[in-house]
């Protein structure tokens, strides 16, 4: 006997639940697998606050994945010191020849701009007002916290 406040799990292959998505006529939605470094390695921080902003997205709160997913990402950062790379890479993009960059350089660019974009997450404005974030804007951060931390913002060649 199944209540209706029971948490039920059925595992189903991702082909399968693709192609119960088309019936239903949700086929305008993606689905995509990043594979997380482990979480006893040395971004286990990182990959903690992303499995948190995923229960944050699942409960509707997209602040809170907002904010998750900048702490994911600064956790990166911060454990990896990515930080003098990342001003040598802005720098680049902002004044030098951008054709010249690396992948590695690009990485920590759009890193830094999923920094930028969050941060309103932990603030208000001039005013006192908070910036609200929605579903769509929730799974932005999602993705590119998700990329950030799988890769070690570009670490990995």
């Amino acid at each position: 006997v199944v209540n209706s406040n029971d948490d039920v799990r059925f595992p189903v292959n991702r082909s399968s639940w693709i192609a119960c998505m088309k019936q239903f006529g949700q086929d305008r939605i993606v689905l995509l697998e990043v594979d997380l470094p482990v979480e006893d390695g040395n971004l286990k921080t990182a990959v903690s606050l992303l499995r948190r902003a995923r229960e944050e997205l699942d409960a509707g709160n997209y602040d809170g994945v907002v904010q998750q997913c900048r702490r994911a990402i600064e956790s990166v950062q911060k454990t990896l010191k990515l930080k003098p790379a990342i001003y040598a890479a802005m720098d680049l993009f902002a004044g030098g020849d951008r054709r010249k960059m690396s992948k590695r350089e690009r990485a920590l660019v759009v890193s830094e701009a999923a920094l930028h974009y969050s941060h309103p997450a932990h603030h208000v404005d001039d005013n006192g007002e908070t910036f609200d974030y929605g579903r769509r804007d929730a799974a932005f951060m999602l993705a590119l916290a998700s990329a950030v931390v799988a890769n070690g913002a570009g670490c990995s060649e």
